[in-house]
């Protein structure tokens, strides 16, 4: 199948950030929303429908929070849309999730970025972005072809694999956000100035990032650890946990997360028994 007119349902800020690259890619793109999008997606080639279109597509793609999807897909086939494939993009949610909400002669199927998306940007956050797919044939093979036109990189998940998928998503991408905030909170509760420490903290956690990235395919990403647990250093580990005890549950978090990646290292045979055993030690201790 090519499919080239495609409905984005939802100018969220996937939906919006889907159809504006989509549409710079050469696909005639409509959008269906239920009242004015904040994002002008006219400007960037869309057509911007409030309401449901009648027209029939090749493709619709519903960009909307997980609990409306399968409503919204309802409201839209009511409605007289018409679409030979439809995907939701929840990326935890199987592929069949839109069957009873279609036609049968529709295929059905899950297409989600793995990306942090704010609207339309250039570059795009969706280029370079793993898509990961789901669904009956026709709608894999028609979200492989949109996933490739945003310059994406589709792989296919099966709906078992899915959540937990979807839960390392949110290790990588929301639970840093904690991380983030709790090293903002521990400076601020240090009298110092958390303008001036968030530039210097960002850019220790991209070149921590770059470093595992730089890791060989087969390198697991325990590989281009650095740091205290790295170098076995318990002491280190100690003066931390005293330090965070003014910032509540910091002290708890860096101790779980030191646990885990000595348990790893050792496990690996990049920390010794007696180094090992050391920092487990003071991640146990009364905090």
């Amino acid at each position: 199948m090519t499919a080239r007119r495609v409905l984005v349902v939802g100018a969220g800020q996937l939906g919006s950030a889907l159809a504006a690259d989509a549409a710079r890619a050469g696909w005639a793109v409509s959008v269906a929303v239920r009242r004015p999008a904040s994002v002008d997606l006219a400007a960037h080639g869309c057509e911007v429908v409030v309401g449901w279109p009648r027209a029939r597509f090749d493709l619709a793609v519903v960009c909307v929070p997980d609990r409306a999807i399968v409503a919204a897909t309802h409201a839209a086939s009511d409605a007289g849309v018409r679409a030979d494939v439809w995907l939701h993009t929840a990326g935890a949610m199987p592929g069949d999730l839109l069957r009873a909400a279609v036609p049968d002669d529709c295929a059905v199927g899950n297409m989600h970025p793995l990306a942090a998306v704010a609207g339309p940007a250039d570059p795009s956050p969706l280029c370079g972005a793993l898509f990961a797919l789901a669904g009956e044939p026709e709608a894999v093979a028609a979200a492989r072809e949109l996933a490739r036109a945003l310059g994406g990189l589709p792989t296919e998940v099966p709906d078992a694999a899915r959540p937990a998928y979807h839960a390392a998503a949110a290790l990588v991408a929301n639970d840093w956000v904690a991380l983030q905030t709790l090293a903002e909170a521990a400076v601020a509760d240090a009298g110092l100035d958390v303008s001036t420490l968030r530039a210097g903290l960002l850019h220790l956690a991209r070149t921590a990032v770059d470093r595992v990235a730089r890791l060989a395919a087969d390198e697991p990403a325990i590989a281009g650890l650095t740091g205290a647990v790295r170098r076995g250093d318990a002491a280190t580990l100690r003066r931390h946990f005293d330090a965070l005890q003014a910032t509540a549950g910091a002290a708890d978090v860096h101790a779980r997360c030191s646990a885990v990646l000595a348990c790893v290292l050792h496990r690996t045979g990049r920390l010794s028994d007696p180094d090992a055993e050391a920092i487990l030690a003071a991640c146990r201790s009364d905090r």
